[in-house]
């Protein structure tokens, strides 16, 4: 998640400071634009292809039960 945007120099382009949406905490370093990837706004569709962990492990510790 984008937590400030950053702009020094004129010749420098912009970069990004970074919060971890599952911590909390800021990131060590500052991101250009180029290592961010575009925001997937159809959520449905995403989290039925990728499920949350925490469901994932759980159905995983179910089956070896």
């Amino acid at each position: 998640m984008i937590h400030h945007v950053v702009k020094g120099h004129d010749d420098i382009g912009i970069a990004y400071e970074l919060i971890n949406e599952s911590t909390g905490k800021l990131t060590r370093n500052l991101v250009s634009n180029d290592h961010l990837k575009s925001y997937n706004t159809d959520r449905e569709q995403f989290t039925e292809r990728l499920p949350r962990l925490d469901k994932a492990k759980n159905e995983q510790d179910s089956k070896s039960s």
